[in-house]
């Protein structure tokens, strides 16, 4: 301790302690002011408290001092006024903390460090967050943007993202942002939204917003903490699968209503062709027959159109050379391009094959062709081409419904008044049309897409307004070589005189079948369902010789009425008949080994030349 004069600030006693301390002798203390124990960086301080104090200096608390070797420590100090040789004087107390105050350092060093590396590991966790988070100022400013939310929009860094106004160049309509803000003035809880933005180039991203409100603390908005998800890829698959779910829909009505249609036509063509071979001398009658097939042929083709959008179509696949196919299905075009098309055929892989069904990729070619015949009226170019392609993982990953692999790709494009977004939106749905009315269907490309969707393979289209169309068929790759077409037994035409078990539902087809096969001098049995069927099975063991059977009926259907029959001993001959409606395509899965079946509708020709195969075959040894 010691005591210095308030006045002079010289040494006026120091005890043993402070001589020790500090490192001066007493005499050495009693020369000097306590300006010479302090830091000369800390004697302006010093003489500020002198001069700024006219009672005496009053200094507790934590200085700095010096000893006489220069070394400066820390000091806590306690004064106390006091009258020493008739002088006013302090008596000081210094107490010598350094060793604490070095301990306080490090410890504030650490604690520093801690939120540093804390701040930096939050900086990390937020610029590598899957979401895009941000802190903005109510008047459209970014203050905070992590990483993703920088790659996210497509700027370079986050200073250039924090340099753009919110409404005018992050969201897609400035008036959505103004809601969004005056929703928040409501409710400081942000629920999930979805809203539309653009990145840095202008192209469109669907974003999930949530956050919440900052207010200061007199209420005001201070801030919007967010963050955001890009759900612009789940959206259009979400969209893709809607789509999907639409075009199965559909298939399913289509292939019902075909099958029903199937059955009505199956017995107009029947019975038209019955009275047209009974008054064949008569020829105003037989005009008029002739007038009933034509149409029921054309409702027939219409059927097969419905059958083929709905995936219900029979096919027979087998490995063709697509280039070969195309071309000659091509020689058809003659019939309906007119003259003022320009027709140009581009085969890139010639060698390629597929598995596919020739009449197939023919209506595919004539469907795609029309279209494109219809878009060019004053006239244009009409190119077809075959090659090959691989759609990888990515690609097929923005379809939704492609599966990575090889293909073979049939493409149609032409030079036609092309289509608009919402046009293309609609163009593989059934009875869409953009013809005037009379003039289509509406079935051209929901019969590629069925039918494609039959082969393993996709279609995409691609259109602009006065810039024309290209539709592309892919067809799966196949390794095998092309086989030959088979060959075509001439028709065969004629009746006998066995016993036949006809198993139809269908009323009028039933009686139709009936009296065209009694007319060729069959034996007929018919029953209505499969349960009546096999209990005149059962009754006439001995005498069925061929059972035709529809696939679908009440109570008992075509296959599992078979096989209830081969299970007590029945060997006798099937030919099943179907109008291949979904329900029909999986009983079909149910039918035996080398079941026959005859599509319907079927023409008087069809029928009696498969029940007379069926008849003349050999008996399975």
């Amino acid at each position: 301790m010691w005591i210095y004069d308030v006045e002079t600030l010289r040494f006026l006693a120091v005890n043993d302690a402070a001589v020790h301390t500090y490192g001066y002798s007493r005499d050495e203390f009693l020369a000097m002011t306590i300006r010479d124990i302090r830091p000369p960086e800390d004697v302006p301080k010093l003489e500020q408290l002198v001069a700024g104090e006219s009672d005496g200096l009053q200094h507790s608390g934590m200085w700095r001092h010096s000893r006489k070797d220069g070394t400066v420590f820390d000091v806590e100090v306690t004064s106390h006024t006091v009258t020493f040789q008739g002088r006013n004087a302090e008596l000081v107390l210094p107490r010598d903390v350094s060793d604490r105050v070095q301990l306080d350092r490090e410890r504030r060093r650490s604690e520093h460090a801690v939120v540093r590396k804390s701040e930096a590991a939050l900086r990390a966790l937020v610029d590598h967050a899957v979401f895009g988070m941000y802190r903005s100022t109510p008047d459209g400013r970014f203050t905070m943007v992590n990483q993703t939310l920088v790659d996210l929009l497509g700027y370079s860094s986050a200073s250039e993202l924090r340099g753009v106004n919110i409404a005018r160049d992050v969201y897609q309509s400035p008036e959505d942002r103004g809601r969004l803000v005056s929703q928040a003035l409501r409710s400081d809880v942000h629920d999930v939204r979805e809203v539309e933005w653009k990145r840095r180039d202008g192209s469109p991203i669907i974003v999930r917003l949530s956050g919440r409100t900052v207010r200061a603390e007199d209420g005001s908005v201070e801030a919007y903490e967010m963050i955001v998800e890009d759900v612009t890829e789940r959206r259009t698959l979400e969209e893709q699968l809607r789509q999907a779910q639409k075009m199965e829909a559909v298939g399913l009505l289509a292939g019902g209503i075909a099958h029903d249609f199937n059955n009505l036509l199956a017995t107009i063509q029947a019975t038209a062709e019955t009275v047209r071979a009974e008054h064949q001398g008569d020829a105003v009658l037989t005009g008029e027959i002739e007038q009933i097939l034509r149409a029921s042929e054309r409702g027939a083709a219409l059927v097969q159109k419905l059958l083929a959008f709905g995936r219900r179509q029979r096919l027979e696949l087998r490995p063709v050379n697509l280039a070969d196919q195309v071309r000659e299905a091509a020689l058809l075009l003659l019939r309906v391009v007119p003259a003022s098309i320009a027709i140009k055929l581009v085969f890139e892989d010639a060698a390629a094959t597929v598995r596919a069904d020739p009449g197939a990729i023919e209506q595919i070619l004539i469907n795609l062709s029309t279209n494109a015949r219809d878009a060019m009226p004053e006239g244009g170019t009409l190119l077809i081409q075959t090659f090959r392609s691989v759609l990888d993982e990515t690609y097929c990953a923005t379809q939704g419904w492609a599966t990575p692999g090889e293909y073979v790709v049939l493409a149609v494009s032409d030079t036609g008044v092309g289509m608009d977004p919402e046009t293309l939106r609609h163009v593989f749905e059934p009875f869409f049309t953009t013809k005037p009315v009379g003039a289509g269907t509406g079935l051209g490309l929901a019969t590629v897409y069925g039918l494609a969707k039959q082969h393993a393979g996709l279609v995409h289209v691609y259109s602009e307004v006065g810039m024309g169309t290209s539709v592309k068929v892919y067809l799966p790759r196949s390794g095998e070589a092309a086989s030959p077409a088979p060959r075509v037994a001439a028709a065969v035409v004629r009746g006998g005189n066995e016993t036949i078990l006809l198993a139809e539902d269908e009323e009028s087809l039933r009686r139709a079948a009936k009296r065209v096969l009694e007319k060729h001098g069959y034996t007929v049995l018919a029953a209505s369902d499969g349960e009546e069927a096999l209990e005149m099975l059962r009754a006439n063991a001995g005498r069925i010789r061929l059972v035709l059977s529809d696939v679908v009926m009440p109570r008992l259907g075509g296959p599992q009425f078979i096989a209830r029959a081969r299970a007590e001993g029945f060997r006798t001959p099937v030919l099943f008949s179907s109008g291949y409606t979904a329900r029909d395509i999986e009983q079909t899965a149910a039918l035996e080994a080398g079941a026959s079946l005859l599509p319907k509708p079927w023409t008087i020709t069809d029928l009696l030349r498969r029940v007379r195969e069926l008849l003349d075959a050999p008996e399975p040894g």
